[in-house]
């Protein structure tokens, strides 16, 4: 390979659904991509849980959790290595999900595409997704304000990311 791709489901999304529904996996391999998949199910990518962090969120990886216990790991038993540049890449909650591992892990990733995410909770204060994951937004401003908020975090990013929506 010429380069790594860690791959991010959308919510509830099969992680090997880029691979069935889509060519990306036969394109990526014809330009030298070596693809890592992570089954997350319905990760809402968030740092950590909060108190008011409703039960079937907690049932789900953090992003905490996906660069310690899956992504670290595979650099440190040589899966990857920084011969090779990695991205990341998501759909919806993983287009989240790509954008704030590329933030948060400047030294691991190089650029992520995003697609048809969403980065600010704020622009839909009554989305029930996120009120299960930070809790209503009018008594829990600080997790709707905070490190989830990709968007009031933007002036952070160190590297390219492609963002698309359509």
């Amino acid at each position: 390979p010429k380069y790594n791709l860690l791959v991010l489901p959308g919510y509830g999304f099969d992680d090997l659904q880029w691979c069935t529904k889509t060519t990306l996996c036969e394109k990526a391999k014809r330009q030298g991509f070596n693809l890592i998949f992570i089954d997350v199910q319905k990760s809402l990518y968030l740092k950590q849980f909060f108190p008011q962090t409703n039960a079937m969120v907690k049932k789900y990886p953090t992003r905490t959790w996906i660069m310690d216990t899956v992504v670290k790991k595979l650099f440190e038993k040589k899966y990857l290595t920084s011969q090779y540049k990695t991205f990341v890449l998501g759909l919806s909650t993983g287009a989240r999900g790509a954008a704030i591992l590329l933030l948060e892990n400047p030294t691991i990733f190089s650029g992520a595409a995003c697609l048809s995410g969403d980065y600010d909770p704020t622009l839909q204060k009554e989305d029930p997704l996120m009120i299960k994951a930070l809790g209503p937004y009018d008594t829990n401003k600080g997790n709707w304000l905070g490190d989830n908020n990709i968007t009031l975090r933007a002036k952070e990013f160190k590297h390219p990311m492609f963002i698309a929506h359509g």
